[in-house]
C-alpha cells in the first residue's frame, strides 16, 4: 500500500486536506504522478476509555489496478531510498541484497563513559569496537536520531507497513554472541494499541528487550520526582479490561528533556527508548473499587529521542 497523502490535485490545482469538499470526489489526483486518488474521512477510534482522533487523508483509488507511476515520491520504496540516500556511515546503515540494514544504537548522555566500562571488561581496540557497535557517539546522535525519526514517520504514514518491514531490516549488536541480531519490527515499534503494548510488556518481562524500542502514545503528564533529579513523562494508560490498565512511563535525568516534554502534553509523540524494565503493580482503591495499573518504563537521555509527528 502507498503512503497516506496530505495533498491532492483538483482540476490542476494543488489542495490540502482542509480544502476538500465532497463535490471534489472522483476528480482528485496525485500531485506527483497524476494517478487517481480519493479522500478518507477522519474518524474516532476507541482505545479503552479514550477516544483517539484519526486524521483524514488521501489514498489511491485502486492500489493494485492503478498504482502510483514509477518514480513517484509516494511509492514506499522510493521514500525509503530517499531516507537512506544521504547516509554514508556503514556502521549506521548499509544496503545489502536489496534490503536496507539499519543498525539500532543505544543513546546515552556520555557514550565515552560506556566505552570505558566496556574497555574495563575486555581488551583494547576490540572492546572499543564492540562498544561503538552498540552505543552511538555524541557527534553522531543528531543525524542518527533524525534518520530513525524519518523511518518511523514513514511507518506512521503508510496504509499498510508490510513493504517497509520487508525493505528495512533492523539489527542490534549482541555483545555476548559478538554478532548483529535481527530485531523484528513488532519487537521494535510499539503502536499505541493494546495488542502491541501487551506484546512489548511481555517482551520486557521475559528480559528479551535489550535493544532500543520506539513507543507511540499521547503525553498525559510530565513531572519531577522531588529531590531525586529524575523526571517522568507519562503516556495515557491503555485499558486491558474493566479496572485493569497498562501504564508506560519514560524516565530521564535531563532537565532539557523535561522542559521540552512539558510543552508537548496532549500531543502524540514517539519516544526512542533504551533500558526498559517492569515497574511495580499499583492497585489504588476508590469508592470500594480497585484499579490495577501494570507499570513499565523506558529511558531517554536527549530530547531528540522524542519524535513529534503532528
Amino acid at each position: 500500500m502507498g503512503l497516506k497523502m496530505k495533498k491532492a490535485k483538483f482540476q490542476g490545482q494543488e489542495i490540502k486536506i482542509s480544502d476538500f469538499k465532497e463535490s471534489m470526489r472522483g476528480n482528485l489526483h496525485c500531485i506527483y504522478c497524476n494517478t487517481p486518488i480519493t479522500y478518507v474521512a477522519g474518524h474516532i477510534r476507541k482505545m479503552g476509555d479514550r477516544d483517539i482522533h484519526v486524521n483524514p487523508y488521501f489514498r489511491l483509488v485502486d492500489e493494485k489496478g492503478n498504482p502510483h507511476k514509477s518514480g513517484c515520491e509516494y511509492i514506499t520504496s522510493n521514500a525509503v531510498k530517499r531516507i537512506f540516500a544521504d547516509i554514508s556511515d556503514k556502521g549506521l546503515a548499509t544496503f545489502f541484497n536489496n534490503k536496507y540494514i539499519t543498525r539500532l544504537h543505544i543513546v546515552t548522555e556520555n557514550p565515552e563513559k560506556e566505552k570505558k566500562g566496556t574497555l574495563s571488561k575486555g581488551n583494547g581496540s576490540s572492546s572499543l569496537e564492540k562498544s561503538e557497535k552498540k552505543y552511538i557517539k555524541n557527534n553522531e546522535q543528531p543525524a542518527y536520531l533524525h534518520t530513525i525519526k524519518k523511518i518511523v514517520k514513514l511507518k506512521e504514514a503508510l496504509d499498510d507497513d508490510k513493504e517497509l518491514r520487508d525493505l528495512v531490516v533492523l539489527q542490534f549488536y549482541n555483545e555476548y554472541k559478538q554478532r548483529y541480531d535481527t530485531i523484528k519490527w513488532k519487537d521494535f515499534y510499539a503502536d499505541y494499541n493494546l495488542k502491541q503494548y501487551e506484546h512489548i510488556y511481555r517482551l520486557i518481562e521475559r528480559k528479551k528487550a535489550f535493544h532500543p524500542i520506539c513507543f507511540s502514545g499521547d503525553i498525559k503528564e510530565v513531572k519531577e520526582l522531588e529531590n531525586r533529579g529524575i523526571y517522568i513523562i507519562k503516556f495515557y494508560s491503555i485499558k486491558q479490561k474493566e479496572g485493569e490498565y497498562l501504564s508506560l512511563s519514560i524516565n530521564t535525568k535531563s532537565k532539557d528533556v523535561f522542559d521540552y516534554a512539558s510543552k508537548l502534553i496532549g500531543k502524540k509523540v514517539i519516544v526512542y527508548g533504551c533500558n526498559h524494565f517492569i515497574g511495580k503493580i499499583n492497585e489504588p482503591e476508590k469508592n470500594n473499587r480497585k484499579t490495577t495499573y501494570r507499570n513499565f518504563t523506558t529511558q531517554i537521555n536527549v530530547k531528540a529521542q522524542i519524535f513529534v509527528l503532528e
